[in-house]
């Protein structure tokens, strides 16, 4: 880890290939990731991708008596925050009854500067009394939008599972919301507020990194059912990553913390992974928990495309820890928070994304974890454009970018007390990687790598496809 200090406070800056060498080899001392001996390891399936989706699909499809190995792709940024997990899955993956569990956030909101909050809430008497009294919204065309976005859960995550026609493939006249869409053009549809309009796309949108104008954006509004109701772990438990990784282990998930260097696909189809210590690792299939994860050697195959791809760019993950917590706002207590000003930010942080410039006005999503603000900022660009040259981020951009993040926290929650440390971590996505492929456009010994398609609700998401993958016809319902 790269450690920066100032006199006035500590800095640590902390990237996902060093995290992820750092957790190798605190997991070698655990047994874990040892060394195979020179021979390779086979397994049913290879899992690439060690957050909650990597580890949700490695469990599902071992509890099914497959082997599988689990590796990481050193772009992993772990969050607090998921929609809460199917019942079928809390029973297959046998969470019930485990140090895991779920309690779902009372609220999400946004403000640009802390003095007007835009609420959504989970409970529809709150949601009611809020659209009268904030919003000036008819609870009617609240329970219209409601409906119609229930049908479009339902039929963007039949594609992102099964890969059916979205439109109308399954036989069915769909009204309502066209998924291919813009996002904005569906919410101008139904609201007027543009402030309340701004705080539905940092709830639906802003995972994507994408800016609400793009056709089929609209897909990105299914994380307003219920259904994708934000969740974080509950007090004193293990956080949802933390059960699932305990899972793989209860399930015997061969867990390898060990840099991946090349993947490879024999003529026979076999596909082989070298490990940075020398170790193979070969299978039929491998996945890939997200398509934000990619490997320069493998050829990420997904079922259809998605206009919810993102393409190029950076997230970036910063963690401030405070000395404790008794000093954080009531607004960072049970709700899921952002900051934002307009819908007109998401165009101008994207556009700024691409050219290697950040804007000011990013919009962040904040959550807390004990004594800890979690911040999520989706627009970073991949590489930072200075003099007319783009260059890779420094530990001082980081610790600039991390500075930047606290101010705005700061104006945003009256915050009083000063971060012990901040973390920063980036997750770089290539422009232009993850695009399918055909299996006879694949390069020599490129391997062929599944990926599933973006989703409102990843993990069950990612969980199902790998069981489907290497069970064809199984159901994840």
């Amino acid at each position: 880890m790269n450690t920066i200090r100032t006199p006035d406070q500590p800095i640590s800056i902390e990237t996902a290939s060093n995290r992820s060498d750092e957790k190798a080899d605190h997991d070698a001392n655990d047994g874990v990731g040892k060394a195979l001996r020179g021979k390779p390891l086979k397994v049913d399936l290879i899992v690439l991708g060690q957050d909650a989706e990597g580890a949700a699909a490695a469990a599902n499809v071992a509890r099914c008596g497959l082997s599988v190995c689990l590796l990481p792709t050193g772009a992993e940024i772990a969050s607090s925050t998921y929609p809460d997990l199917p019942n079928r899955l809390w029973r297959d993956l046998d969470l019930v009854g485990g140090a895991h569990s779920s309690v779902a956030y009372g609220a999400c909101a946004s403000s640009a500067d802390g003095d007007q909050w835009v609420r959504t809430h989970l409970d529809q008497d709150d949601m009611r009394s809020t659209l009268e009294a904030e919003i000036s919204v008819s609870p009617d065309i609240w329970t219209a939008f409601q409906s119609d976005i229930a049908d479009l859960f339902e039929r963007v995550e039949a594609l992102s599972i099964a890969a059916t026609n979205l439109h109308g493939g399954d036989g069915a006249l769909h009204l309502g919301i066209d998924p291919m869409a813009s996002a904005n053009s569906v919410l101008d549809g139904y609201f007027a507020h543009e402030e309340f309009k701004a705080h539905l796309l940092c709830r639906s949108v802003l995972a994507f990194g994408l800016s609400g104008d793009e056709p089929g954006s609209a897909r990105a509004l299914a994380a307003l059912d219920p259904r994708a109701w934000p969740h974080r772990h509950g007090e004193g438990a293990l956080s949802l990553h933390d059960g699932l990784l305990e899972a793989c282990d209860l399930s015997g998930v061969t867990r390898i913390n060990v840099r991946v260097t090349e993947i490879a696909e024999q003529r026979n189809g076999t596909k082989t992974v070298s490990l940075e210590n020398g170790d193979e690792v070969q299978a039929r299939s491998i996945i890939v928990s997200s398509l934000s994860h990619v490997h320069p050697d493998a050829a990420y195959f997904a079922v259809s495309d998605s206009p919810l791809r993102r393409f190029g760019g950076a997230q970036a993950r910063v963690a401030l820890a405070f000395g404790s917590s008794e000093s954080f706002p009531e607004t960072l207590e049970d709700q899921v928070n952002y900051i934002v000003g307009t819908r007109e930010d998401f165009r101008v942080s994207r556009e700024a994304m691409r050219e290697g410039r950040i804007n000011d006005a990013m919009p962040l999503k904040v959550e807390r974890d004990g004594n800890r603000l979690i911040v999520t900022a989706p627009y970073c660009p991949a590489m930072l454009e200075e003099e007319g040259e783009m260059r890779e981020w420094s530990g001082q951009d980081r610790q600039a970018f991390g500075r930047q993040v606290f101010d705005r926290l700061r104006r945003v929650f009256s915050l009083e007390v000063m971060p012990t440390k901040i973390d920063v971590a980036l997750s770089l996505v290539p422009q232009g990687s993850g695009q399918a492929q055909d299996e006879g456009a694949l390069t020599k010994g490129a391997a062929l790598v599944s990926a599933p398609l973006p989703s409102v609700v990843p993990v069950s998401t990612c969980a199902d496809f790998a069981l489907r993958l290497v069970q064809p016809g199984r159901s994840g319902t």
